[in-house]
């Protein structure tokens, strides 16, 4: 364990930030996907029309958001905690405060990234605004996680771990270390080095590796999808905000795993 501790202190352990090999095979696909995402925008003309059906998505982005952290909760619970009626049960209570903190997050996120074309959605600093937004949004309870010995412990809304974490097998970089691995993240993915045919292979190397960084205590996975998505609305792929990388990420688990 010390061994690998030591070696996940210099931002070159995540390397490649990039895969060298298809390179030519995935930017045919991503170019496929670019007119897919295009045509799918046609099909949708009237603005007002695109923003319901894009509310809707988001609403459906959530249930998926939650599925793959391992919560359940049924649309017509998303419904009801949009309009601030939650459950007596516990765990569907803390599910729909969860649904509806991503809801709202993605929604102010996408307002902030029409209002600031420059902003840099690969910086910490955004990532810590993800964060601190969303569990702002959660009531107190939800502001702890426990360790692998079941010892409870406090997540400080858009702040940076100070303290190591284990997730499953994969033991993340030191929480010293968390800075340098964020900025060469940052440097790297928001150079515009990488081609447009590029975009959506570096999308998809940059949601493994921040996931492997775990920057923050909890909330890292719910705080790379939404990243993800930003990404996908710069790269104008997101047809408007009607579809989902969560629901696609879901997709795409259960047909590799069976469940």
């Amino acid at each position: 364990m010390a061994q690998i501790r030591q070696l996940y202190r210099e931002p070159s352990a995540m390397e490649p930030l990039l895969p060298e090999a298809r390179r030519g095979e995935l930017a045919e696909l991503t170019c496929e996907i670019l007119r897919k995402a295009g045509q799918l925008s046609g099909q949708i003309p009237a603005l007002i029309v695109r923003k319901r059906i894009a509310q809707l998505v988001r609403e459906m982005s959530s249930y998926y958001s939650n599925l793959i952290e391992g919560h359940k909760t049924f649309p017509r619970d998303i419904e009801r905690a949009l309009q601030h009626d939650y459950s007596t049960n516990p765990a569907k209570r803390a599910n729909q405060h969860l649904t509806r903190a991503h809801i709202e997050v993605e929604k102010l996120m996408m307002d902030r990234l029409e209002a600031e074309p420059k902003l840099s959605i690969h910086s910490l600093s955004f990532l810590c605004w993800i964060h601190r937004e969303f569990y702002q949004r959660l009531p107190e309870e939800l502001h702890f996680s426990t360790d692998r010995q079941g010892k409870p412990y406090r997540i400080e809304p858009g702040v940076p771990r100070s303290f190591e974490v284990e997730v499953g097998s994969h033991q993340p970089p030191h929480y010293g270390a968390v800075k340098r691995f964020t900025d060469r993240f940052e440097t790297f993915y928001g150079d515009h080095h990488i081609l447009p045919t590029d975009q959506l292979v570096a999308l998809a190397a940059a949601h493994h590796r921040l996931a492997w960084i775990h920057p923050f205590g909890d909330g890292n996975g719910r705080v790379t999808r939404l990243h993800s998505h930003a990404w996908l609305v710069r790269c104008k792929i997101d047809s408007f905000g009607l579809w989902t990388l969560s629901a696609a990420s879901r997709k795409k688990r259960r047909n590799t795993t069976g469940v």
